[in-house]
Formats: C-alpha cells, structure tokens, sequence
C-alpha cells in the first residue's frame, strides 16, 4: 500500500492535508483530510500564516512539484 499526501493552499492561515491510500495496481483504498489551524503560543488563532511558515511551505511544494 501507498500513503500519498498533499498539501491544500488556503487563504486562511490552516495546513490542509489530502491524502489517500492507494493499493499495489493503484487502486484507490481510502481518502481522507485533515485541518490545522494555526495559533501563537498563547493559544490565540491566527488568521495569517507567518512569513517564515509560509515561506517553508513554498520551498516544499516547490520541492514536490519538481518531483
């Protein structure tokens, strides 16, 4: 079995994973998604991602396009 994973764009400041799992002959097994909202460290929602989480999250999907 294969567990592939996407990261979701959104314009709020929440971490959205796709994934699925997909037998051997590609077989699609399940799907599922998951939803992070993002906080400071008091607790506090945010509702812009920082700079520097952003920034990350643009060198990796630039990274796994090229793949």
């Amino acid at each position: 079995m294969i567990v592939k994973t996407t990261l979701r764009n959104t314009p709020t400041a929440t971490l959205e994973f796709i994934s699925e799992i997909v037998d051997a002959n590609g077989t699609k097994l399940a799907t599922g998604r998951t939803v992070h909202a993002l906080t400071d460290n008091a607790g506090v929602l945010q509702y812009q991602l920082p700079q520097a989480i952003a920034e990350r999250i643009e060198r990796m999907t630039d990274w796994l396009g090229e793949q």
